[in-house]
């Protein structure tokens, strides 16, 4: 499961990464541009955040109705989903 996991992951960067570079063309023309590497970057951060904001979305109802304790650990339990689903280690 682990190393599907990286695959799938290695596969969505790639996927994210393309996505980035092709927005960043179809506005600067070509590579070289001086706004390109911004462009680039702007767009890949903003699938990023995309990605965490859907993953929030599909948790939101498990932190209905909680006390401040259960916020807490529910939160810390929501950083734990989100390194998961990037596959980041601590």
């Amino acid at each position: 499961m682990i190393v599907a996991s990286i695959l799938e992951n290695k596969e969505l960067m790639k996927q994210w990464t393309i996505e980035s570079e092709r927005h960043a063309l179809s506005v600067c023309g070509f590579c070289g541009h001086d706004d390109y590497n911004y462009l680039r970057n702007k767009k890949f951060a903003e699938i990023i955040l995309g990605e965490c904001l859907k993953k929030a979305r599909s948790e939101e109802d498990r932190f209905y109705g909680l006390n401040e304790t259960d916020l807490a650990l529910a939160m810390e339990n929501y950083q734990e989903v989100l390194k998961q689903h990037f596959g980041l280690k601590d």
